[in-house]
């Protein structure tokens, strides 16, 4: 490993450890804070964290791995709670790295993972969409398409349920899903006033089995979907039950 004088390192893929040494004896080009989640039973906390960047080259090894030119972003908490690990973050880019709103850019990325891991999770778990076989193209792309937006829309009343807690329950839910909820959950008719919108979907997430209990925090998304499901089989239940009183 060396760095030359324009504060480019080249490392070859045995060195790789060396470059978190390299990047903490970097110049800092900036400070914010980020916000640490509530996660495993940790309480969630502000950090600052000091950042620094470097262009980098991974040699390649033998003639089949050409040398590869990225951009460090390293991300490092300047002073964490006494006990707490502090952060540490060792982010590698293609994208040009040039001043601290970039580098800050590609850390809020990072930090958008989880959300997108939930996402596709929702995808894989919820939807089952690595169960299906399609003997076309356009028929899984067309699948695909529909997925996304069921995906979305777990995901986004999950989050909107712990972000916008206050808001009314018509702003993610229709009229007749969130009386159908609160039918099946209360076994009585629901009020003409519409909850909250985090009320109601603890009691959708209610139907996928979750507990509510004071230590369970919010529901997650798997709860949710599964609520959901539930949700609409009785909304097609209560659908059929009327034409069948119709026709009699």
């Amino acid at each position: 490993m060396r760095a030359k004088a324009n504060r480019t390192l080249e490392v070859d893929g045995e060195e790789t450890a060396l470059l978190w040494n390299y990047m903490s004896e970097q110049q800092i080009v900036g400070k914010y804070n980020v916000d640490i989640p509530k996660r495993n039973g940790d309480l969630g906390r502000k950090a600052t964290v000091s950042v620094s960047t470097s262009e980098i080259r991974l040699l390649g090894n033998g003639k089949s791995k050409r040398p590869i030119s990225l951009y460090a972003v390293f991300a490092k908490e300047s002073n964490p709670p006494e006990g707490e690990k502090g952060i540490e973050w060792m982010l590698l880019t293609d994208l040009v790295i040039e001043n601290f709103e970039q580098a800050r850019k590609i850390i809020e990325w990072y930090r958008n993972r989880w959300e997108i891991e939930t996402y596709f999770r929702v995808m894989k778990g919820g939807c089952q969409i690595e169960s299906n076989r399609f003997r076309t193209e356009q028929r899984m792309l067309n699948c695909i398409a529909i997925y996304m937006i069921t995906g979305w829309r777990f995901h986004s009343i999950t989050t909107r349920a712990r972000r916008l807690p206050d808001t009314p329950s018509t702003s993610v839910y229709s009229k007749k899903g969130w009386r159908m909820i609160r039918m099946m959950r209360d076994k009585t008719i629901p009020p003409d006033v519409p909850p909250s919108v985090r009320k109601i979907t603890r009691m959708l997430a209610g139907l996928g089995g979750f507990l509510g209990r004071k230590g369970d925090g919010e529901p997650g998304v798997k709860t949710v979907w599964q609520g959901y499901t539930k949700l609409v089989h009785y909304i097609e239940a209560a659908e059929a039950l009327n034409e069948i009183k119709r026709c009699l």
